[in-house]
């Protein structure tokens, strides 16, 4: 028996509270990123103003007196800053998107004093062509111009400029573009997807020529600049009538910049306007502590000219060697002289400031007390952490290679050794490895690789879901791989293994069957299904037990099991292609969950009668017999006010722990915030109910696809981690949180009146039963509560008019 005593003193009043879920850890994620600025410009005094995607600021040219002038919200709009800059005097002129970064998105045009002050929208709503990146304002007199419009500084006098080109036939999705203005004319080009136009037209918007067309071109840098009657970009110059066309290296100025490498850090050098006189002004090295931990390119871009000194931006994914003061991942600031003397860093950008402390916990485990999973550096490395179950010890260990501790790792049940899954690399011996096997001590000692899973035409895949463990062996398994000799059957299909836990022993214990396309039905069909993506195997005794998310009789997957010596294969379950929907876009869950001599499950979708509902609850004895299915989740409706789609209960779930009669588990979808939903429902079908509706205030936990981890049950409590939300600080977001569930209720008393108490407890709850006694705690004399309680969907009340003495009260469930 389940129960909980809250005793009642006549004048005892406790706050009343309803809480069911905590968090024990939330990754924050800064909100308004420090990176480099995109463009500057500089004063007449020498002040540098500047602008990235969410900040606007300034700096002195010694690069003291760093300020955040203008500072976006992620909400209401505004979105980001884009382009160029225009100064004029005390006042800054710039635009910002306002629904994205490409195509369709609308634009305003704002000023603001140089000061921060008077931030004032000179036109909204302005379109930007699609799929490019807009270049921003230019300042020619009293009027700013951009792609396809002028407007005057004081915000009259928008005029939509025709001659613009909106869309160049082979730009691909990531186009840029630029303008400036000279006397009476505006110059522009087009580059992306292997396509780069110079052109001109009028300021009136009339006049279009085109006077540079390479519709085969490779992506040019797309900044211009005039100099006399002649037109440079990065790869060739023109005049500007068009003529005099001439490819090479040129220069902006009496500088030219390298714009991105992968692999190697550019030079900043300079080069005389006839192409010789070539003269490295600075070399940047770039850092091997610490390694790179992300793709990115290296950078180094001059943002502007001025008095004969350069000031640039320099960029790392790696950081930069010691002495070159440029410390920050993420880049800096810069000025250096154009003779290449003076070199001196202005500000940095801290991008590990992004995640300060970790991000997108992961698969959780509990041994012993203590909690143990994975999350993320702030550099987003894989490594593995442990902490109390209230929250307190958290401490990480870096795992000795990047690729491991990547996928999955669970704890033996000894409560001394963690086994993982890590991610395939490149051997030192020329192998491919296409997965790890890996174990560590739970202090973070004495790592060891068990087993490299290496490539070949039928190992073309490794393992991805945790190893589950029974005394020395460990049990996985492997999804299948491509079909590389395009017969429409998959020889490379997903295999169960073995391996020992010293790393010998690694023998196969079922390959699935081929699988074979049936035209009839639509979909791949065998005799035992087959495994696609991260299926989890569930251990009892010496009995294997999994789900198939592909193929099987009727092409929907299966339910299976098997010894753990390869003998016993059964299938429990074949699913139709009308339960499952798509066999090639699985939707039955990786997860089982045993109690007793019964199998639950779930899949994401259901077709019945023409009608598509969001998924299912399933069970089915271990036998195969008694399949049932216990729930129906409802349909999903588009909510044009969350953009995402909602339902009452939640859509394509999953299965958690059993604990006496409930079953647990999680939907990534839907509910009232559609993020998803944690749910309970007795293991007949009956008594189904939403614990809590991910995506609110106390668990913002990031909409579909970055649902909620598999459930953790110990004891009473429930363990979870979200790789994405989570409660953020002022100024962030989250980046991930790991919550906590008291599987019992909290029994709450609060006053209402003079002489009027309320004795509440969350709604649901249902299996409890409210008892009193007025005798003590120990009493055996406990009763039901008789008199009438209030239930509004949140909470059940009971109102107490106390009397003299003691009254004690509990709750109880079997």
């Amino acid at each position: 028996m389940k129960s909980l005593i809250l005793p009642l003193l006549v004048m005892l009043v406790i706050p009343a509270s309803a809480q069911v879920i905590t968090t024990l850890k939330s990754y924050r994620h800064e909100a308004i990123p420090p990176l480099p600025p995109d463009d500057l410009v500089r004063a007449e005094d020498g002040t540098l103003y500047g602008m990235n995607p969410y900040w606007l600021y300034r700096w002195q040219p010694d690069g003291s007196g760093f300020t955040i002038l203008k500072q976006l919200s992620l909400t209401g709009g505004e979105v980001r800053f884009s382009g160029h800059l225009a100064l004029s005097g005390s006042t800054l002129y710039g635009a910002r998107s306002t629904s994205g970064r490409f195509g369709g998105d609308l634009m305003t045009v704002f000023k603001i004093n140089t000061d921060g002050t008077g931030y004032t929208v000179l036109k909204d709503g302005v379109p930007i062509p699609p799929s490019v990146v807009p270049p921003g304002i230019v300042l020619s007199g009293d009027t700013l111009y951009g792609w396809g419009f002028k407007i005057n500084t004081d915000g009259t006098g928008f005029t939509e400029l025709s001659g613009f080109p909106y869309r160049e036939p082979d730009l691909g999705p990531e186009s840029h573009l630029d303008i400036l203005v000279s006397s009476n004319q505006i110059f522009g080009t087009t580059a992306g997807g292997g396509h780069a136009t110079v052109f001109r037209l009028n300021t009136d918007g009339t006049g279009y020529t085109a006077l540079v067309d390479l519709p085969s071109a490779a992506n040019f840098n797309w900044s211009l600049m005039l100099l006399g009657d002649t037109l440079y970009t990065s790869q060739f110059k023109v005049k500007t009538d068009g003529t005099s066309y001439t490819t090479g290296v040129f220069v902006f100025g009496d500088v030219y910049y390298e714009g991105r490498f992968f692999g190697s850090v550019p030079p900043l050098f300079s080069k005389n306007m006839d192409g010789a006189d070539y003269t490295v002004l600075k070399h940047f090295t770039e850092s091997t502590n610490p390694p790179a931990t992300s793709h990115g390119y290296y950078h180094v871009k001059i943002l502007t000219v001025a008095a004969h000194t350069i000031y640039g931006v320099a960029q790392s994914p790696r950081g930069f060697a010691e002495g070159e003061g440029l410390d920050g991942r993420g880049g800096a600031l810069f000025k250096i002289n154009t003779d290449g003397t003076g070199f001196a860093v202005l500000h940095e950008f801290m991008v590990v400031n992004l995640f300060p402390d970790g991000r997108f916990p992961g698969l959780l485990t509990v041994s012993d007390g203590v909690l143990y999973g994975i999350d993320h550096t702030p550099d987003g490395l894989p490594r593995v952490f442990k902490m109390n179950p209230d929250g307190s010890g958290f401490t990480t260990f870096q795992v000795s290679e990047p690729r491991f501790a990547s996928r999955a790792v669970r704890l033996e049940e000894t409560g001394s050794t963690l086994y993982g899954i890590g991610e395939g690399s490149s051997l030192e011996n020329g192998d491919e490895s296409v997965g790890s096997a890996f174990r560590m001590n739970t202090d973070g000692t004495g790592f060891l690789v068990l087993k490299e899973f290496i490539w070949a035409p039928d190992e073309e895949t490794g393992p991805m879901a945790p190893l589950v463990i029974s005394g020395n062996t460990l049990y996985g398994t492997i999804p299948r791989g491509s079909d590389p000799d395009g017969s429409g059957s998959d020889p490379d299909t997903g295999k169960v293994f073995k391996l020992n836990t010293d790393g010998s022993g690694y023998a196969l214990l079922h390959q699935f069957s081929p699988n074979i396309s049936d035209d009839s039905i639509g979909a791949w069909t065998n005799s035992d299904g087959d495994l696609l993506r991260d299926e989890e195997l569930l251990l009892a005794g010496t009995t294997l037990y999994g789900t198939a998310s592909r193929a099987g009789q009727f092409g929907g997957g299966t339910v299976f099991k098997l010894n753990t010596d390869g003998s016993g294969f059964m299938v429990l379950k074949h699913f139709t292609k009308q339960e499952t929907i798509d066999s090639e876009q699985p939707t039955l869950s990786p997860l089982l969950t045993l109690s007793g001599e019964t199998l639950y499950g779930t899949w994401g979708s259901y077709e019945a009668a023409g009608v598509l509902d969001s998924g299912a609850l399933f069970r089915v004895n271990t036998d195969g017999t008694g399949f049932t299915i216990l729930k129906h989740f409802s349909q999903l409706v588009a909510d044009p006010v969350l953009l995402t789609y909602t339902n009452s209960d939640g859509a394509f779930p999953r299965p958690g722990p059993v604990r006496g009669n409930t079953l647990y588990g999680t939907t990534s979808w839907g509910g009232k915030f559609g993020s998803g939903t944690l749910f309970k429902i007795n293991t007949d079908g009956t008594g189904f109910m939403v614990i809590a509706h991910f995506g609110d205030s106390q668990l913002p936990v990031s909409k579909g696809t970055h649902a909620p981890t598999r459930l953790v049950l110990s004891g009473r409590s429930l363990f979870f981690a979200a790789p994405y939300g989570g409660q953020g600080e002022p100024g962030a977001i989250g980046a991930g949180a790991i919550f906590h569930i008291d599987l019992a209720p909290t029994l709450s008393i609060g006053r209402t009146g003079a002489n009027s108490l309320a004795v509440t407890w969350p709604s649901v709850w249902t299996d409890y039963v409210l008892q009193q006694n007025t005798n003590g705690v120990s009493s055996l004399s406990w009763s039901n509560v008789m008199d009438p309680i209030e239930d509004d969907g949140t909470n059940k009340t009971l109102i107490v008019n106390p009397t003299g003495g003691n009254r004690f009260y509990r709750l109880v469930s079997p």
